[in-house]
């Protein structure tokens, strides 16, 4: 989920037929929709990765084969796994699904995908309003970091700086 910005039931949805590695996307249910509805949403690098590495370990076990419609990770599964790892790291407190999905989220945003591109590979349906109000406080340091590219310290070529007057008035 921190390599797709899936929703739980979305990501425990997933089944191997809605993985395409030749295209680079992955389809899954949307949430609150009639399953039949599904999405496409890219295959990030780390995701393909990490779903290449599952589908050879379980080849490797044995494991009755893959068959396409096989789902790539359990409910269960996703949260033991979740609680292991919290544990292993020696965490204060568990991570949730949905800390993964806002890890996904900040790591986007920090990395410049555009908002509203995000917004529809997070499947928000009011487009960019909730992740402005959500992750606006992730968004400072960022900020700060961006702020510090400006140069206004740069030639300014005065034949071509249009006045603001003239500029309302052409317009």
């Amino acid at each position: 989920m921190a390599y797709s910005g899936l929703r739980l039931l979305e990501a425990c949805g997933l089944k191997w037929q809605d993985v395409d590695f030749d295209r680079a996307c992955s389809t899954s249910p949307c949430k609150g929709r009639n399953e039949t509805k599904r999405d496409a949403v890219p295959l990030f690098p780390a995701m393909r990765e990490l779903l290449l590495k599952i589908r050879q370990s379980r080849q490797m076990r044995k494991i009755e084969g893959i068959k396409p419609n096989d789902r790539i990770i359990r409910v269960n599964g996703c949260r033991a796994a979740l609680k292991n790892a919290c544990r292993e790291a020696k965490l204060r407190r568990n991570f949730t699904h949905h800390d993964m999905r806002r890890y996904f989220t900040t790591r986007c945003m920090e990395q410049g995908v555009p908002i509203r591109t995000l917004a529809g590979w997070l499947r928000h349906k009011d487009g960019d309003a909730l992740l402005l109000r959500t992750y606006a406080a992730h968004q400072d340091k960022h900020s700060l970091e961006m702020a510090s590219k400006i140069n206004f310290a740069m030639e300014l070529d005065v034949d071509n700086v249009v006045p603001m007057r003239a500029a309302r008035t052409n317009a």
